[in-house]
């Protein structure tokens, strides 16, 4: 069976970020956030785990102010990333 750990060791180099709602009934906020260390831990990449407060599962199906802050969130990470890939190069 695939899990998200054997994901991780082909992704090792890219940056990484979890957002994982505290209210997530599927998935217990304990294994995202081990999962969220995990890439530090591989390699020297990028690696930031979001928690937002009252989200659940599939919080980011539907447009909210939770979802645009998320968003909003992953734009920052992505070209904060971006940067810091480009300076290391």
């Amino acid at each position: 069976m695939s899990t998200p750990w054997g994901y991780l060791a082909s992704v090792a180099v890219l940056p990484f970020l979890v957002v994982h709602g505290d209210h997530d009934t599927l998935v217990h906020r304990d294994d995202a956030r081990r999962f969220a260390e995990r890439p530090g831990v591989v390699s020297e990449s990028t690696a930031a785990y979001a928690e937002p407060p009252g989200a659940h599962h599939g919080f980011d199906l539907f447009d909210s102010p939770r979802f645009t802050a998320v968003v909003n969130a992953v734009e920052v990470f992505a070209a904060e990333a971006t940067a810091v890939r480009n300076r290391s190069c």
